[in-house]
């Protein structure tokens, strides 16, 4: 999917015809396959056995919550299949996968492909139901039940992993604001 839309602030896009100058595109949305749908993102804490990439992952969270605040929600990774269950329970036409990060020059395709660039933010994403390209408003259901059982408001994560190079699991510990 390749869009620009003037209403979020995007920059226009810049129109060539055999290399020459023929205008401005401000509101363009070109895309393949699945209509657009209210998207819910998360960073996935899936720790790597290579130390190198371990220690990405902490500079990658730490840059995260930077970006996007020092409050989150938190789905362990054995009930992250029942979050899943749930919304789609309500909303069957709901799609989640990790996101494809991809190098330069590749445009199109879905909402599941991102720059590499953002590939730091280790994005899993949850498509719900279908709206138009251009709604604003938020999508509000209801779930049976709730999900405090299994979504936990900023608490403290500690996560361990053995390592081939290393004779101590490596730690990746989160601390809640505050």
């Amino acid at each position: 999917m390749l869009s620009v839309r003037s209403i979020r602030g995007d920059n226009p896009l810049t129109v060539e015809v055999d290399g020459r100058f023929a205008g401005e595109a401000s509101d363009f949305l070109l895309r393949m396959g699945r209509k657009d749908g209210w998207l819910h993102c998360w960073a996935s804490l899936i720790l790597p056995s290579d130390v190198r990439e371990f220690d990405k992952l902490k500079h990658n969270f730490e840059r995260i919550r930077e970006e996007f605040g020092s409050y989150y929600a938190y789905v362990s990774p054995e009930q992250s299949y029942q979050l899943i269950n749930r919304i789609q329970a309500v909303e069957p036409s709901t799609t989640s996968k990790a996101v494809t990060y991809y190098r330069g020059g590749y445009y199109g395709h879905s909402v599941f492909h991102k720059a590499e660039q953002y590939s730091y933010q280790r994005e899993f994403r949850i498509l719900l139901g279908e709206c138009d390209s251009s709604e604003l408003t938020h999508r509000c259901f209801n779930i049976p039940g709730g999900l405090r059982d299994i979504v936990q408001d900023c608490p403290e994560i500690k996560i361990t992993a053995d390592t081939e190079r290393s004779s101590k699991p490596l730690e990746f510990f989160v601390k809640p604001p505050g």
